[in-house]
């Protein structure tokens, strides 16, 4: 099964919603997702126009779902892979781990199974990336993500996951290999255009990063993250008015995510930042504060929270969540933070340069 339909039904009085959803069965991404409003006295017309509408979005959406293993994979080990992506999709610590140990039980099972082996892989390189930037993760993300070269060399996953791992070596010419590589197998791979910004904002080349998180976009028209990432980077390269326009996209499709899935709480966090930024300030530290009530051991949270609250005026409480994540945050480097210019508000502050000093350089 590549594809899921699911929906749900709401009834007041004699009004009618309906919401019907296509779902990547591989990653838990919507694929497509319609609402309907109609009165019950309407119900047979209803079904023919929602199955309408589902058969046309069949016939524009699923070429967006990859393509199910060529091998012949045991269906536990399958079926362990997919929770595994189910959540990986979700960006938290926990679920990280857990979308570790789906992959694990898989590779058990199928010791052979690439994509396996390169979701194994991503899960190593997000925890280096956003959560614990130790040498033990990034040698594992090197490890697995070369395990799954070996054992599919033919998979975009493979060369995705590789990437991130040399991204994050900071061997920034094998990462745009690996990206350009998976793009060429499959360009239809958002990971593949994402992580390739992401990389190119590392190296500093912050206007490809623009069009590499545009084409993410486009590939995935529901994502919000690449939307608002490209956001940032206009605030960066000084276009404000760009930024804004790019913002209101974005948080159109962070409250659709939320319409869908209310504890999405990436969702909510950087839906936040895009609120802050169009001038709708008390939503957005409704938004903020409810994310950091979700995750609040989430070191990554907390500093987003301070860049936020940096942003907000807000020196105390950005301070604050600037020291509940300190060495506990990635690849979040005292480096990063000197130059991070969400923090100009506070960098004068006597205490943030007390609270940097327990960074890593």
């Amino acid at each position: 099964v590549q594809t899921v339909l699911e929906g749900s039904v709401r009834k007041a009085g004699n009004q009618l919603r309906i919401t019907a959803q296509l779902v990547n069965a591989a990653d838990g991404y919507h694929l497509w997702s319609r609402q309907f409003d109609r009165s019950l006295e309407d119900i047979f017309t209803i079904q023919e126009e929602i199955a309408s509408a589902i058969a046309d979005a069949l016939s524009v959406t699923l070429h967006r779902a990859r393509t199910p293993p060529q091998t012949q994979v045991d269906p536990k080990a399958y079926d362990l892979f997919l929770r595994g992506l189910g959540y990986i999709a979700r960006h938290t610590t926990q679920d990280n781990v857990y979308a570790r140990q789906m992959f694990k039980q898989s590779i058990d099972i199928e010791p052979e199974f690439g994509r396996a082996w390169a979701g194994l892989a991503y899960t190593y390189g997000f925890e280096y990336m956003y959560f614990s930037a130790t040498d033990v993760n990034l040698a594992e993300a090197r490890r697995t993500s070369a395990r799954a070269l070996k054992l599919a060399p033919d998979l975009a996953e493979s060369y995705v996951a590789a990437g991130i791992a040399h991204c994050m070596s900071q061997q920034y010419d094998e990462a745009d290999a690996g990206f350009e590589k998976a793009i060429r197998i499959d360009p239809k791979n958002y990971e593949a255009w994402y992580f390739y910004g992401r990389a190119k904002v590392h190296e500093g080349d912050l206007e490809r990063a623009v069009r590499l998180f545009d084409r993410a976009s486009k590939v995935r028209p529901e994502d919000y993250q690449s939307v608002l990432l490209q956001a940032q980077l206009y605030v960066s390269l000084g276009n404000q008015e760009k930024a804004m326009d790019v913002t209101r996209k974005g948080i159109e499709r962070v409250r659709t995510v939320l319409e869908l899935n209310p504890d999405d709480n990436r969702a909510l966090n950087m839906g936040a930042f895009a609120l802050l930024r169009l001038g709708e300030r008390d939503e957005a530290e409704e938004w903020m504060t409810t994310s950091m009530s979700k995750a609040p051991v989430d070191s990554i949270i907390q500093y987003n929270a301070a860049c936020f609250f940096s942003l907000a005026g807000e020196a105390d409480k950005a301070l604050d969540c600037l020291e509940n994540c300190l060495v506990k945050v990635g690849n979040i480097s005292r480096e990063w933070l000197e130059h991070d210019s969400d923090m100009d508000n506070i960098r004068s502050h006597p205490r943030f340069a007390e609270i940097i000093r327990g960074f890593p350089e």
